[in-house]
């Protein structure tokens, strides 16, 4: 697996590619949805592990981070995952 993660974010023409840990939530979010009202202001971080997987951590927000229609606290990444944050929903794509 690569060391880096594309995330398509619902209604975003060009995706977003990380190569290191980045923030989900409001105002200084390195993916910034303050358009998004059910958003924490720092609602979740992302951050890959040693063995190259990427994990994907609520950080205590309000309205939570699903998968689905499970509500997830910490979770490993797998292409393809769609998670919603607020009513935003993030796909997450291993580059490579």
């Amino acid at each position: 697996m690569s060391g880096s993660l594309v995330v398509q974010v619902d209604g975003e023409d060009v995706p977003r590619v990380f190569t290191d840990r980045f923030t989900i939530g409001r105002d200084s979010a390195d993916i910034d949805l303050s358009a998004d009202e059910y958003v924490s202001t720092s609602h979740a971080t992302v951050y890959p592990l040693p063995d190259g997987t990427w994990v994907i951590e609520d950080n205590g927000s309000t309205n939570g981070t699903w998968a689905g229609h499970v509500r997830v606290y910490k979770a490993r990444l797998s292409k393809g995952d769609r998670l919603r944050v607020g009513r935003t929903v993030l796909t997450f794509i291993p580059a490579g």
